[in-house]
């Protein structure tokens, strides 16, 4: 039975897939039924490889190529692998200097991609992404919290966050983003238990009693609004709940593998034991006959083409590809039969780069790929396909009339014209007047072509249904971004060990401008590191959040009681401290004046008394008096 994890999120592994790796692999790429158009237009195979090999295997661009050129000879580094798109030196001044290379102009839809075996070179580059998958470990994530003091977790301007753990990537940045978009705090904090059971432990991460993954989760989603006084909070309790059945997905150790992310396997786990949010989170794909959840879209992405540049785009070649090649009916159309509030994209490269490569837009309509928006859509790629088919008959016609028996009919026309002297004489003119007939009918053909080939390239479905606008972006395990009550935060985790809330991350403003190109651009610290976009209906924008439940809010009491019990006794405790120095300064004081007064000839008189006291202090002392630590004089 096929299922859409297959057929959607499995297709993308090679949707963006370059042609060419090496020279082998682009001879075997090569579908001979191009090759044997060409040759019945009197072009040589040896010719037509090269061609096609030069214009990414599209037969239009070949012959354009082969009109372009009088001879063609393959040069010695003809079928060089191309180039990987150069990673970025991040020492450098400007990052935006380079030009992204164009793989994409012609997109191999996944069913047609012959089988090949893989070249050294192959092997090579997927060593190099299994090198990056696994994520970087924190070594705060697995620090005892308990060794902060009460006043150092006291929380700041700034609003609560969760710090991350190497075992849950993502988990700590989504529940942020989560709990800032009204309907999915509010699904989730939906069908709360009676009671909370509270742990003085919970705090600090190591509450020796296991839950329930929901549980936890409402815990910390109530803890982020912040009642408790404390600026952060870890995912430590949470982790113990993950089911095993998932821990190597969100430990990110199974990262190379096709259809597995964190943030998908998180939501799905979550709302198989939550069902009352499954309405705001799960997305239901269908191809009319079968029809699968879906809690993440996975786009596997590179650099951006002609056709391309969006994550729209790239959505379209995702779920539409058969439609723009041709190769699937209008019947045969995958679309989204269920679209809830709340979406998540995450978007991957293979090339071992990080970001999203495609452009990130801060609106997104997700109802583009409803069935209500089919017709649409089978209309605009039925004219496209109908465009491509008139322009490869006029590709043909105009190289039957550019060709006389492998001869340029050009070069024919130039050669009669010029071997006659006299251009005034009767057959001069009529072979002037023919050849002017032949450039404008040849200027017709190409200036049609140049139309088609817009309608081939304008595949464009213009916005359909509500706008969803976008409330967070994971760049990393160290670094998102989330839209909180309508200002854009930016949120960065520092990978030392903790002394303050200042030195476990920073919090700064910013705006959407920045989380998009960010998006796009990805990590700068990591490499092959995804990005993970979340977008909301436009009514979370000025939507309340609904009270919590009144047993959350017993819990969260309890939590606050405690921690500012903690803080009375470490201000007691600081107090007993500095009236204890204080009064070790006086007594230190009053010593140097007593053997100021006695003077030099009394210090050999003094010398005996002095040490009688000393041994009463340390007598005192071993009763448990603070006159132990006394200096000696």
């Amino acid at each position: 039975m096929r299922t859409f994890r297959k057929s959607v999120v499995r297709k993308t592994k090679r949707l963006f897939d370059h042609p060419g790796t090496s020279k082998k692999r682009t001879d075997d790429f090569i579908d001979m039924s191009q090759i044997q158009q060409l040759i019945e237009m009197g072009i040589s195979e040896d010719v037509a490889k090269i061609a096609l090999r030069r214009n990414d295997f599209n037969v239009e661009k070949a012959l354009e190529y082969i009109f372009s050129h009088d001879n063609i000879v393959e040069s010695e580094d003809e079928g060089v692998a191309p180039e990987l798109p150069p990673r970025r030196d991040f020492n450098a001044d400007t990052l935006g200097d380079i030009e992204p290379k164009d793989y994409t102009r012609e997109i191999v839809p996944y069913h047609q991609i012959p089988h090949v075996e893989e070249t050294a070179e192959e092997d090579l580059i997927e060593d190099n992404r299994e090198a990056y998958v696994h994520e970087p470990e924190l070594s705060y994530s697995r620090f005892d919290l308990s060794e902060l003091t009460a006043k150092q977790t006291v929380r700041s301007l700034d609003p609560p966050i969760l710090l991350p753990s190497h075992a849950a990537i993502d988990i700590a940045p989504l529940l942020t983003i989560l709990h800032a978009i009204p309907q999915a705090r509010d699904a989730l904090l939906a069908d709360a238990k009676d009671t909370y059971e509270f742990d003085p432990s919970w705090r600090t991460g190591t509450s020796s009693k296991k839950t329930s993954l929901v549980e936890e989760t409402q815990k910390l989603l109530a803890f982020l609004d912040g009642s408790t006084g404390r600026g952060f909070n870890t995912i430590s309790n949470l982790v113990r709940c993950i089911p095993s059945s998932i821990a190597s997905q969100l430990s990110g150790s199974s990262r190379s593998s096709d259809d597995s992310t964190a943030v998908g396997a998180f939501l799905e786990q979550l709302i198989l034991r939550h069902e009352c949010a499954a309405d705001t989170f799960k997305m239901v794909a269908t191809d009319g006959e079968e029809s699968e959840p879906m809690y993440n879209i996975l786009l596997v992405t590179r650099e951006p083409s002609d056709t391309c540049e969006t994550i729209s785009d790239g959505l379209d070649v995702l779920l539409w590809s058969g439609l723009r090649d041709g190769s699937a009916s209008p019947d045969e159309v995958t679309y989204l039969k269920e679209i809830p509030p709340v979406i998540s994209i995450t978007c991957r490269r293979d090339d071992a780069q990080s970001g999203s490569g495609l452009a990130v837009m801060p609106k997104f309509y997700p109802h583009r790929y409803s069935e209500a928006n089919l017709e649409q859509v089978k209309a605009v790629h039925t004219r496209a396909t109908n465009a491509k088919k008139e322009s490869q008959g006029l590709f043909q016609k105009r190289f039957e009339m550019s060709n006389f028996q492998g001869v340029s009919v050009t070069k024919l026309l130039e050669v009669a014209v010029g071997h006659f002297d006299d251009e005034t004489r009767e057959g001069v003119v009529e072979l002037r007047r023919l050849q002017e007939q032949y450039l404008d009918a040849r200027e017709e053909i190409g200036v049609r072509i140049d139309k088609l080939e817009e309608e081939m390239d304008d595949v464009t479905v213009p916005p359909f249904g509500p706008d969803y606008n976008l409330m967070g972006a994971i760049i990393s395990p160290t670094e998102f971004y989330y839209n909180h009550h309508g200002q854009w935060l930016h949120v960065a985790y520092l990978d030392e060990a903790p002394v303050s809330v200042d030195s476990l991350y920073t919090v700064r403003p910013t705006t959407v401008e920045e989380v998009c190109e960010h998006a796009a651009r990805g990590s700068d610290q990591f490499d092959a590191q995804e990005v993970t976009l979340l977008y909301a209906t436009s009514d979370n924008s000025d939507m309340p959040h609904e009270e919590l439940p009144a047993s959350l809010k017993a819990f969260l009491q309890e939590d606050r009681e405690l921690f500012e019990a903690l803080l009375r006794e470490e201000e007691v405790a600081e107090a007993a401290e500095a009236a204890a120095t204080e009064d070790l300064i006086e007594l230190d004081a009053e010593g140097s004046d007593e053997q100021d007064e006695a003077g030099p000839q009394d210090v050999a008189v003094e010398v005996v008394p002095v040490q009688e006291p000393l041994q009463a202090t340390e007598a005192k002392g071993a009763d448990g008096s603070e006159a132990l630590e006394q200096p000696q004089r």
